[in-house]
């Protein structure tokens, strides 16, 4: 039994579902998504409860590779239909903070171009469904370097994974380095920092 996705998942308020075979389909303030979910399980929609139940078809070895298999689908499933739910009602954010001088990012259309140090700026494709707020300049204390410029900019989608995987493409154009901080990280990331080598050998007095 699955501790996770034996636990129903309310529906939250200004939501609406439709439950069809194995497809769950939500719609909300932030627009409409929808998930199928594996075959193996049975969902069904408690209007009574206004909740979403998920539970697994029988099998007939309750010990087989199968079986243990299916549990840990179970288990998935509800995450994915509580991320689901609450996309759709309020939407999943990430933010990404390009720190450096001169260092800058752009939105295009549906393109991203971020300058990042290199010869030539990295221009990104906005994926289908992420939306991109424009960029703000402003001005961050990093640790140990002081004040530096940075361009913040923040993504918002329903859909948890496509937000978040887009945010880590956008990261790996420049990954922070540990020196002087420059870069691209998440809002809130912690750097760790490591001393020059004229710090680290001490400079001369």
């Amino acid at each position: 039994m699955s501790r996770i996705g034996k636990n129903p998942v309310p529906i939250p308020d200004k939501v609406s579902v439709t439950v069809s075979g194995q497809t769950v389909a939500a719609e909300g303030p932030k627009g409409k998504a929808e998930l199928d979910i594996h075959p193996q399980l049975d969902v069904r929609h408690d209007e009574e409860n206004n909740q979403i139940v998920i539970a697994p078809k029988k099998l007939d070895n309750a010990r087989s590779k199968a079986a243990r298999h299916q549990r840990a689908q179970w288990g998935t499933a509800r995450s994915l239909v509580a991320n689901l739910l609450q996309g759709v009602a309020e939407g999943y954010q990430k933010t990404v903070q390009v720190v450096g001088v001169g260092y800058s990012a752009e939105l295009r259309g549906q393109q991203l171009a971020v300058n990042a140090g290199f010869a030539s700026e990295v221009v990104l494709d906005v994926p289908e469904g992420v939306e991109v707020q424009p960029p703000k300049s402003e001005n961050i204390n990093v640790s140990g370097s002081g004040s530096m410029p940075c361009v913040t900019v923040t993504f918002e989608s329903v859909n948890k994974q496509l937000v978040g995987q887009f945010a880590a493409q956008v990261r790996s154009v420049r990954p922070p380095e540990p020196y002087k901080g420059k870069g691209i990280r998440y809002k809130g990331e912690e750097i760790k920092r490591k001393a020059g080598k004229a710090l680290a050998a001490g400079a001369p007095g």
